[in-house]
């Protein structure tokens, strides 16, 4: 029998794409055994591109992996590492990157304890992508010094102030909704 390994990760959504997140020190140092995990975590290979066995989308927006860290590079505080996961072969692509999941890497290192939001709300991070070597520049708004939920924040890819896709036929009210201003 197998041993059971449990490593904490954080399933997240960022405009149109899905990911799972990971502290890079909750996964192994050795590539191999890190990217055999990172399979096993979304579901590849998966013969029917379904991800049954797994927490990825059977989509390429939804079998991503993002691993975060502090940075401890000069100007920088964050080193993010996207991988793009293959669904029916066992691959991990580090070599591209996710516009959508960079925006939620601020967001995931304040729920991780990576740092705290300041007090104002107004949290700018510099973020060193290690696919590309390039840093870049995230703000978000974080009230109460916590990650308020997308659902909460709402997204600029949504519609709806409040981050709710609604989508009504004409002379139905949904009651779980709230209006619309």
């Amino acid at each position: 029998m197998t041993a059971e390994l449990r490593i904490p990760a954080v399933f997240m959504r960022d405009g149109t794409s899905k990911g799972v997140f990971f502290l890079a020190s909750d996964l192994p140092a050795d590539e191999v055994a890190r990217d055999r995990i990172l399979l096993r975590t979304i579901g590849s290979p998966d013969p029917f591109c379904k991800h049954t066995d797994g927490m990825g989308g059977g989509t390429s927006s939804t079998s991503k992996v993002v691993i975060v860290s502090r940075s401890s590079r000069p100007g920088c505080d964050l080193d993010y590492l996207f991988g793009q996961v293959a669904i029916d072969a066992p691959v991990v692509d580090w070599s591209g990157n996710c516009g959508n999941l960079t925006a939620a890497v601020g967001p995931f290192a304040i729920s991780a304890g990576l740092f705290a939001a300041p007090a104002d709300g107004n949290a700018p991070e510099r973020i060193w992508q290690a696919n590309h070597r390039p840093g870049a520049h995230a703000r978000w708004q974080s009230p109460r010094e916590r990650h308020v939920p997308a659902r909460r924040r709402g997204l600029s890819s949504c519609q709806g102030k409040d981050g709710i896709h609604r989508s009504r036929r004409p002379g139905r009210r949904r009651r779980d909704l709230p209006d619309r201003p």
